[in-house]
Protein backbone atom coordinates (compact mmCIF):
# COMPACT_ATOMS: atom_id res chain seq x y z
CA UNK A 1 0.00 0.00 0.00
CA UNK A 2 0.95 3.50 -0.80
CA UNK A 3 0.76 6.83 1.35
CA UNK A 4 0.83 9.70 -0.98
CA UNK A 5 1.18 13.36 0.39
CA UNK A 6 0.88 16.21 -2.09
CA UNK A 7 2.00 19.49 -0.80
CA UNK A 8 0.53 22.65 -2.83
CA UNK A 9 1.45 26.38 -2.68
CA UNK A 10 2.59 29.18 -4.84
CA UNK A 11 5.85 29.63 -5.43
CA UNK A 12 8.37 31.06 -3.13
CA UNK A 13 6.18 29.66 -0.41
CA UNK A 14 8.68 26.74 0.92
CA UNK A 15 6.53 23.43 0.02
CA UNK A 16 10.01 22.01 -0.74
CA UNK A 17 11.14 23.14 2.82
CA UNK A 18 8.47 21.61 4.34
CA UNK A 19 8.53 18.13 2.25
CA UNK A 20 11.72 17.89 3.03
CA UNK A 21 11.03 18.71 6.75
CA UNK A 22 7.94 16.23 6.45
CA UNK A 23 10.73 13.59 4.96
CA UNK A 24 12.62 13.53 7.94
CA UNK A 25 10.06 13.16 10.56
CA UNK A 26 8.67 10.14 8.32
CA UNK A 27 11.69 8.86 8.30
CA UNK A 28 12.20 8.82 12.02
CA UNK A 29 8.91 7.81 12.70
CA UNK A 30 8.67 5.16 10.53
CA UNK A 31 11.94 3.71 9.44
CA UNK A 32 10.68 0.86 7.79
CA UNK A 33 8.85 2.50 5.26
CA UNK A 34 10.84 4.65 2.94
CA UNK A 35 10.19 8.11 1.48
CA UNK A 36 10.40 9.22 -2.12
CA UNK A 37 10.07 12.60 -3.17
CA UNK A 38 8.34 13.67 -6.61
CA UNK A 39 6.93 16.37 -8.46
CA UNK A 40 4.92 16.25 -11.37
CA UNK A 41 7.49 19.02 -13.16
CA UNK A 42 10.22 16.40 -12.79
CA UNK A 43 8.56 14.21 -15.54
CA UNK A 44 8.42 17.57 -17.61
CA UNK A 45 12.22 17.86 -17.21
CA UNK A 46 13.49 14.85 -17.51
CA UNK A 47 11.43 14.75 -21.18
CA UNK A 48 13.10 17.91 -21.80
CA UNK A 49 16.19 16.85 -21.05
CA UNK A 50 15.91 13.89 -23.76
CA UNK A 51 14.25 15.96 -26.47
CA UNK A 52 17.04 18.76 -26.19
CA UNK A 53 21.01 18.00 -26.01
CA UNK A 54 21.64 21.21 -25.20
CA UNK A 55 20.16 21.80 -22.59
CA UNK A 56 21.91 21.08 -19.27
CA UNK A 57 20.65 19.26 -15.96
CA UNK A 58 21.46 21.98 -14.00
CA UNK A 59 19.42 24.50 -15.71
CA UNK A 60 16.02 22.24 -15.50
CA UNK A 61 16.30 20.68 -12.07
CA UNK A 62 18.57 24.37 -10.81
CA UNK A 63 18.53 27.65 -12.04
CA UNK A 64 16.78 27.93 -14.87
CA UNK A 65 18.15 30.24 -17.90
CA UNK A 66 15.75 32.04 -20.30
CA UNK A 67 16.75 28.72 -22.89
CA UNK A 68 15.65 26.50 -20.83
CA UNK A 69 12.74 27.52 -19.48
CA UNK A 70 11.52 28.44 -22.45
CA UNK A 71 12.09 24.65 -23.38
CA UNK A 72 10.32 23.49 -20.43
CA UNK A 73 7.46 25.67 -21.54
CA UNK A 74 7.79 24.30 -25.13
CA UNK A 75 8.26 20.84 -24.53
CA UNK A 76 5.08 21.05 -21.41
CA UNK A 77 2.54 22.47 -23.78
CA UNK A 78 3.71 20.72 -26.92
CA UNK A 79 3.12 16.99 -24.77
CA UNK A 80 -0.19 18.09 -23.35
CA UNK A 81 -1.29 18.95 -26.71
CA UNK A 82 0.13 15.71 -28.63
CA UNK A 83 -0.47 13.08 -25.38
CA UNK A 84 -3.18 14.70 -23.38
CA UNK A 85 -3.67 17.18 -20.64
CA UNK A 86 -2.88 14.32 -18.19
CA UNK A 87 0.35 13.55 -19.32
CA UNK A 88 2.23 14.59 -16.97
CA UNK A 89 -0.13 13.08 -14.44
CA UNK A 90 -0.08 9.67 -15.96
CA UNK A 91 3.73 9.83 -15.78
CA UNK A 92 4.11 10.55 -12.37
CA UNK A 93 1.67 8.14 -11.61
CA UNK A 94 3.33 5.33 -13.40
CA UNK A 95 6.67 6.45 -11.90
CA UNK A 96 5.01 6.28 -8.28
CA UNK A 97 3.88 2.76 -9.16
CA UNK A 98 7.16 1.88 -10.36
CA UNK A 99 9.04 2.41 -7.49
CA UNK A 100 6.17 1.47 -5.16
CA UNK A 101 6.93 -1.94 -7.02
CA UNK A 102 10.54 -2.55 -7.91
CA UNK A 103 12.02 -0.37 -5.07
CA UNK A 104 9.22 -0.99 -2.15
CA UNK A 105 8.81 2.61 -1.90
CA UNK A 106 5.96 3.22 0.82
CA UNK A 107 5.31 7.17 0.83
CA UNK A 108 5.59 9.42 -2.04
CA UNK A 109 5.54 13.40 -1.02
CA UNK A 110 4.97 15.41 -4.66
CA UNK A 111 6.08 18.56 -3.94
CA UNK A 112 4.73 20.77 -6.59
CA UNK A 113 0.75 20.04 -6.65
CA UNK A 114 -0.53 23.84 -8.56
CA UNK A 115 -3.19 22.70 -10.65
CA UNK A 116 -7.17 21.37 -9.79
CA UNK A 117 -6.55 17.87 -11.64
CA UNK A 118 -3.41 17.26 -10.44
CA UNK A 119 -4.88 17.79 -6.49
CA UNK A 120 -8.10 15.82 -7.99
CA UNK A 121 -6.20 12.78 -9.50
CA UNK A 122 -4.00 12.62 -5.76
CA UNK A 123 -7.27 12.57 -4.16
CA UNK A 124 -8.60 9.60 -6.48
CA UNK A 125 -5.69 7.35 -4.89
CA UNK A 126 -6.50 8.86 -1.16
CA UNK A 127 -3.55 11.27 -0.92
CA UNK A 128 -2.94 13.48 1.92
CA UNK A 129 -3.05 17.08 0.36
CA UNK A 130 -1.57 19.93 2.27
CA UNK A 131 -1.80 23.23 1.58
CA UNK A 132 1.65 25.66 2.39
CA UNK A 133 0.50 29.45 2.93
CA UNK A 134 3.40 32.34 3.26
CA UNK A 135 2.31 35.27 1.49
CA UNK A 136 5.36 37.44 2.44
CA UNK A 137 7.49 34.52 1.35
CA UNK A 138 5.54 34.31 -2.11
CA UNK A 139 5.59 38.28 -2.65
CA UNK A 140 9.20 38.21 -2.39
CA UNK A 141 9.96 35.43 -4.87
CA UNK A 142 7.29 37.21 -7.47
CA UNK A 143 9.60 40.18 -6.90
CA UNK A 144 12.94 38.34 -7.18
CA UNK A 145 11.55 37.06 -10.70
CA UNK A 146 10.41 40.35 -12.17
CA UNK A 147 13.30 42.11 -11.13
CA UNK A 148 11.74 43.97 -8.74
CA UNK A 149 9.17 45.27 -11.02
CA UNK A 150 6.24 45.30 -9.04
CA UNK A 151 3.79 45.31 -12.14
CA UNK A 152 5.14 42.36 -13.46
CA UNK A 153 5.63 40.59 -10.22
CA UNK A 154 1.56 41.18 -9.73
CA UNK A 155 1.04 39.85 -13.56
CA UNK A 156 2.96 36.17 -12.15
CA UNK A 157 1.38 36.25 -9.72
CA UNK A 158 -2.18 36.23 -11.61
CA UNK A 159 -0.59 32.95 -13.90
CA UNK A 160 -2.70 29.93 -13.56
CA UNK A 161 -0.74 27.46 -11.37
CA UNK A 162 -0.46 30.20 -9.08
CA UNK A 163 -4.03 30.62 -8.38
CA UNK A 164 -5.60 27.05 -9.87
CA UNK A 165 -6.16 26.08 -6.21
CA UNK A 166 -6.78 29.40 -4.27
CA UNK A 167 -10.67 28.27 -3.89
CA UNK A 168 -9.67 24.47 -3.75
CA UNK A 169 -11.86 22.95 -0.62
CA UNK A 170 -9.83 19.45 -0.22
CA UNK A 171 -6.57 19.97 1.56
CA UNK A 172 -7.11 18.14 4.65
CA UNK A 173 -4.63 20.90 6.80
CA UNK A 174 -2.82 24.10 5.77
CA UNK A 175 0.80 25.05 7.03
CA UNK A 176 1.36 28.24 7.68
CA UNK A 177 4.92 29.11 6.76
CA UNK A 178 5.21 32.80 6.79
CA UNK A 179 7.62 34.04 8.36
CA UNK A 180 7.56 34.25 11.99
CA UNK A 181 5.01 31.56 12.25
CA UNK A 182 5.01 28.59 14.63
CA UNK A 183 6.94 25.80 13.90
CA UNK A 184 6.03 22.88 11.88
CA UNK A 185 3.24 20.63 13.95
CA UNK A 186 4.83 17.34 13.59
CA UNK A 187 1.80 15.61 15.54
CA UNK A 188 -0.90 17.09 13.57
CA UNK A 189 0.52 15.87 10.10
CA UNK A 190 0.98 12.73 11.69
CA UNK A 191 -2.58 12.99 13.10
CA UNK A 192 -3.57 13.50 9.54
CA UNK A 193 -1.40 11.19 7.75
CA UNK A 194 -3.49 8.27 10.35
CA UNK A 195 -7.28 9.17 9.39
Amino acid sequence: MMTVIGISGKIGVGKDYVAQWLAGSLRANFPQRPVLLLAFADMLKLVCLMNDPTIEYEHVFGEKTPASRLALQNTGTEYRERVGRDVWIRLLMYTMRMHADRNHIGTFIVTDVRFREEAEALKEIDALLIRVEAPDRNWTRLLANAKGDESRAIEFSKHASEVGLDDYAGFALTIDNWVGAAPLDEAAILAALNK
